[in-house]
């Protein structure tokens, strides 16, 4: 079944929805088909409000003004660094920061169903990952080699890093589980040969993209998923046997086993940064070839944190334009570049908030994720719950907000859960959590 076809059958007659569910579509493809239907789906939104069909009270909401001023708070950091240029580029990247949460609260009162848009993602992203299964097979056939079908290549036909691809994947097989369950809520997976399928191929692609982090937190949430849809005990059992054996079985593929253990070996406790040159710690060309995936973090960490404060830049941060520029200075100053690590973030977007705005519009962020928490669990909405689970404990291992693509997925999800919940909650009517 096409995408298209279950718009079709989903019954989109309003623009609302549609260009909702547009915007849902895009998600996992290229950032230039993303963008276009944000802008699309952003001048509808101003048409409403010139036409005044729109009542601006429905903005007056922490879900909007949070995006509208933290986006503004980059303006300022950007404009007040002294790569001014720099700068503006990292605004034009979150300007979508503001207009998606601009555009979904303009349709806040529109009749939808958060269930038809977040079904159309599904759909969407489990026929973006067949057709790089497709490609990756056909990559292989040609002799490429393994390597052709994993983790960067993986993505590589959508201009994508997989770690978000592999986000997009995890919720979609969250999805479309919930709602194979609730079949009073769909009628799109009564066929549970179809829905196999569905999860089979996003099982497959989650595994390819091979993000650790997502990985590590999405097994145990699915686990929790299960469990709380399956009534039967016999059923759990059979279901998380079958994970468990499955999960053993994938372990024992040396390629998948290779990349997850060279990536959490841990023994680089002695690294100390200080802002004494000859006492400083250089890293060799032997010690970069061994560093592991989660040796690095705890290093950018370290510097970070360190230097942040050494330099008296704990209140607001380097700057949103200068901030790469006093990373690179100390990943020089450690031996880790040039031609290293020049031009990474901190692969942690807590700290990479802290080193770029500072400790007030971290704990601003953070105000925003207890916020949406605290949401989650008064609208008892699962879907809603593992989603944040997943973004907040991915969030320690990579800065997802430094691409388009993680600013798109986190502000257009999240909002859309918020603004499902108020606009139950301005209609009086009990939400149970169902979506």
């Amino acid at each position: 079944m096409s995408v298209l076809n279950t718009i079709k059958k989903q019954g989109l007659n309003r623009p609302e929805e549609t260009l909702m569910c547009l915007m849902a579509v895009t998600i996992p493809y290229m950032l230039n088909v993303g963008n276009i239907s944000v802008v699309l789906a952003g001048v509808f939104s101003f048409y409403l409000i010139f036409t005044k069909k729109i009542d601006l009270k429905q903005y007056y909401n922490f879900g909007f003004l949070f995006p509208l001023f933290y986006f503004l708070i980059i303006i300022g950091s950007a404009l007040t660094s002294d790569n001014v240029n720099y700068g503006l580029k990292v605004v034009n990247k979150n300007l979508l920061l503001f207009l998606i949460p601009f555009v979904l609260f303009s349709f806040k009162n529109a009749d939808f169903k958060i269930k038809r848009i977040l079904v159309v993602f599904a759909l969407s992203t489990t026929l973006a990952t067949f057709i790089l299964l497709c490609y990756g097979s056909f990559n292989l056939i040609s002799g490429k080699g393994i390597d052709s079908v994993f983790f960067h290549e993986f993505t590589k036909l959508y201009d994508q890093h997989p770690v978000y691809f592999a986000l997009y994947i995890t919720l979609s097989i969250f999805i479309v589980t919930y709602y194979s369950f609730k079949l009073h809520l769909s009628s799109v997976f009564k066929n549970k040969l179809f829905v196999f399928g569905l999860i089979s191929i996003l099982g497959i692609g989650l595994i390819l993209t091979a993000s650790k982090a997502v990985l590590f937190i999405s097994i145990p949430l699915y686990f929790f998923l299960i469990f709380s849809l399956v009534q039967k005990m016999k059923n759990k059992l059979l279901l998380s046997g079958g994970l468990v054996v499955f999960i053993a079985l994938l372990a024992c593929v040396p390629i998948i086993k290779e990349r997850f253990l060279e990536g959490i070996h841990f023994n680089i406790e002695a690294f100390q940064p200080t802002n004494n040159l000859s006492e400083a710690y250089v890293f060799s060309k032997e010690d970069k070839d061994n560093i592991s995936d989660l040796e690095l973090r705890y290093i950018f960490l370290k510097i970070g944190l360190y230097h942040t404060t050494e330099d008296h830049k704990l209140l607001f941060g380097y700057g949103v334009g200068d901030v790469q520029n006093y990373l690179d200075y100390y990943y020089m100053y450690y031996g880790l570049a040039p031609n290293w690590y020049e031009g990474y973030n901190v692969h942690n977007q807590y700290l990479q908030i802290l080193v770029s705005l500072g400790i007030i519009s971290l704990l601003f962020f953070i105000s925003y994720l207890l916020f949406s928490i605290w949401i989650a669990l008064k609208s008892k909405n699962i879907l809603y719950i593992m989603f944040l689970i997943m973004i907040t404990f991915a969030l320690f291992f990579e800065s997802y907000f430094e691409r388009n693509k993680g600013i798109v997925f986190f502000i257009f999800m999240n909002t859309l859960f918020l603004i499902d919940f108020f606009r139950h909650e301005d209609r009086n009517i009990g939400h149970t959590g169902n979506t």
